[in-house]
């Protein structure tokens, strides 16, 4: 018998197709296509986003065991084997894919010893039990919006279709939904596993407004083997659903008759038009409205001497949404505060619609600073403090530590030295009153207690230690116990020397901690990089246990003097000069607080601008003073971890989105949003 062998013969060229050498083939050599081997275009992967092999959908047919085989093709299986015919058909259908630069037929060459009649017969066996075509496309396929008001911000679709009329042998077993969202990859949406079932409801991976694409192709069975038929045409729809609520992000002009709030995109609109209203109303005041498309209207007849609550709805055929509700402060002042209501304040007047302006849990907050001056915003608010100005430190009240905390001026010895009235601008950014004068506070039904520490040279540790101690309800040998202890201490200074914190205010820091006292710290106005945090040099911020605040200014990025670095835990505005985007032409971007126009001695009671950390620290301390009057219970861990949680992210590309020493370390986990941070405490 003359020897048996087999010879290969890839033509590999577009439309090319295997064969066997006719000279080298026996007469009974059986050959059937198992499969295809693919040459993808480029950077196109062999398997598809949803596992199955890229280009099933356009071949017809299930393909499967996709491998690697080498010079850049890849082999990939039929559930059965196939006529020449028959595979040639499906990978024409395959070439049509334009990722698929080349097809050509995989063939299973097996040397048969049976007869011509024998191998005719298994061929036969083989075509009758398992080869059958794929079925043709469903018919009437069509798709609708099938937007629900029981789930009134979800997207949905219904699919459906008809079976089709040619089965090509298989026996109906159900269907397969296809979809693309945005022009991305088609991924499966869903599989019926029944012939019965003709509709498909979709909503995972949708958007509202986001063009999407469906086909449907029917599967169908004959013994074991399982084919995927021909796609219906692709159908385009763009899903609906109700807006979602707006933000006001602050106010277009100076009476605060015009809200403005954050547009809302495409698919936060519910893929439709809508139109937004805004809505003010006051206790003794007809409801005012306005609508428009855009985001700011001018609400009509408004009183600026009222205390309105506002709200913005977005309205489309679905249905409207509201936003929080936010209380315009009736102080006349109020327009120049933009750290509390502009595009990167601290969203304080949404925090208030969520507590009234006096609160059921009373809460102190102690200012360590120079001392207060009398003054008709502040005065309603204070409760007794002490002086801790030794008489070497220039105490300028004319002794030593006394009961009289106010401030008698910082001037020193130096003839051109005036008052920096320190104690009395932070105080009004924390709590100043809602009552129809100058300004409000973060925090306008706080408490507020003058704890002084610093006179007309500075201060001294020792100073700084009996303060903390006694502010926060510790003993303080020869001085009355506090009757009023604070839950908040503010201490608003920083200086590089010394450069390291000194024991004794440590031990201050964690003796207040452990009455349940939260202690802010401004991070120092040195524009220095403070990392690691064992070289952080402002004093007493880097002392562990406080909050320490750098300072962002009205765009939402560091100041240009504010410290930074591992020592930050947070950031607030603190003003700056050089950015007045948001902000009044007399702010020209610093903060606005209660003042004292005497240059060296007190004078009249009036209000200034500044910029600092100074200015940053006492915002958070307003906000550490809410959530203490949101909740009886609230501890230090408690207040840092919901203003820690409820910041607002920085601004991708800004010098404090950069990474030092780790991400988003150079001024903290994010800008202070008391907003946010109180809506978590339950």
């Amino acid at each position: 018998m003359k020897k048996l062998a087999i010879a290969l013969s890839l033509a590999l060229s577009l439309g090319g197709v295997a064969s066997v050498s006719a000279d080298a083939a026996p007469v009974n050599a059986l050959a059937n296509a198992v499969g295809l081997m693919v040459k993808y275009e480029p950077s196109v992967s062999a398997i598809a986003p949803d596992g199955s092999v890229t280009g099933q959908n356009f071949a017809g047919v299930h393909l499967g065991n996709s491998h690697d085989i080498g010079s850049g093709l890849t082999a990939v299986s039929f559930d059965s084997a196939l006529t020449d015919s028959e595979a040639n058909r499906v990978a024409t259908n395959l070439r049509r894919d334009p990722r698929v630069q080349l097809v050509v037929l995989d063939h299973d060459y097996s040397i048969s010893q049976q007869s011509l009649k024998e191998s005719a017969a298994t061929q036969l066996a083989v075509t009758l039990g398992t080869v059958f075509k794929p079925a043709a496309a469903p018919l009437s396929a069509k798709v609708v919006d099938a937007w629900k008001s029981t789930s009134p911000f979800t997207p949905q679709i219904k699919v459906s279709w008809l079976p089709p009329k040619a089965l090509n042998g298989g026996r109906l077993a159900g269907y397969r939904v296809w979809k693309s969202v945005n022009g991305g990859a088609y991924s499966i949406a869903t599989t019926m596993s029944s012939p019965r079932l003709l509709s498909a409801t979709l909503s995972l991976g949708l958007l509202a407004g986001a063009t999407t694409r469906v086909y449907v192709t029917a599967i169908t069975k004959l013994g074991t083997a399982i084919k995927y038929g021909l796609p219906t045409k692709a159908l385009t729809i763009k899903p609906t659903a109700r807006p979602v609520a707006p933000r006001i992000t602050g106010y277009s002009d100076s009476t605060l008759n015009k809200p403005k709030w954050a547009g809302l995109s495409l698919t936060d609109r519910g893929g439709l038009p809508v139109t937004y209203t805004a809505t003010a109303s006051a206790a003794g005041k007809t409801t005012i409205t306005c609508s428009t498309t855009t985001t700011t209207c001018t609400l009509p007849n408004f009183s600026t001497d009222s205390a309105y609550t506002i709200t913005v709805s977005a309205k489309n055929i679905r249905g409207s949404s509201t936003s929080a509700p936010v209380l315009r402060a009736r102080d006349p002042y109020f327009y120049q505060q933009w750290y509390l209501f502009g595009d990167y304040g601290i969203n304080a007047p949404q925090a208030w619609a969520q507590l009234p302006t006096t609160y059921d849990n009373p809460v102190v907050v102690a200012v360590i600073d120079t001392g207060f001056t009398n003054h008709s915003d502040l005065n309603p608010q204070v409760v007794p403090g002490y002086d801790f100005v030794s008489t070497d430190q220039v105490s300028n009240d004319g002794d030593g530590w006394d009961p009289d905390a106010s401030d008698p001026g910082s001037f020193n010895s130096n003839p051109t030295s005036t008052s920096s009235w320190h104690g009395t601008h932070v105080a009004g950014l924390i709590g100043a009153a809602a009552n129809e004068i100058g300004i409000t506070g973060v925090a306008p039904g706080v408490k507020l207690q003058s704890v002084r520490a610093l006179g007309g040279n500075g201060g001294k540790s020792s100073d700084l230690v009996a303060a903390v101690t006694w502010a926060s309800g510790g003993v303080v040998n020869g001085v009355p116990t506090n009757p009023t202890p604070a839950k908040v201490i503010n201490i608003s200074m920083g200086t590089s020397s010394p450069s390291s914190c000194d024991p004794g205010v440590q031990a201050a820091y964690q003796a207040a901690l452990s009455r349940g006292v939260t202690i802010v710290t401004s991070a120092g106005n040195g524009d220095t990089n403070n990392q690691p945090m064992e070289a952080f040099q402002s004093y007493p911020g880097n002392c562990l246990g406080s909050i320490n605040v750098g300072a962002t200014g009205s765009t939402g990025d560091a100041t240009y003097f504010s410290n930074y670095g591992l020592g930050v835990d947070i950031s607030a505005p603190g003003g700056d000069d050089r950015v007045t985007t948001g902000t009044q032409p007399d702010a020209q971007g610093m903060m606005i607080s209660t003042f004292n126009d005497g240059t060296r001695t007190p004078g009249n009671e009036s209000y200034a601008f500044d910029e600092g950390t100074s200015m940053a620290a006492p915002l958070v301390s307003g906000a550490a003073a809410l959530l203490y009057a949101k909740s009886a219970t609230m501890t230090p861990q408690l207040a840092w971890q919901y203003l820690s949680e409820g910041v607002r992210k920085f601004q991708p590309g800004s010098v404090c989105a950069l990474s030092v020493g780790g991400p988003d370390q150079r001024c903290g986990v994010g800008i202070l949003d008391i907003n946010a941070s109180l809506k978590l405490v339950k």
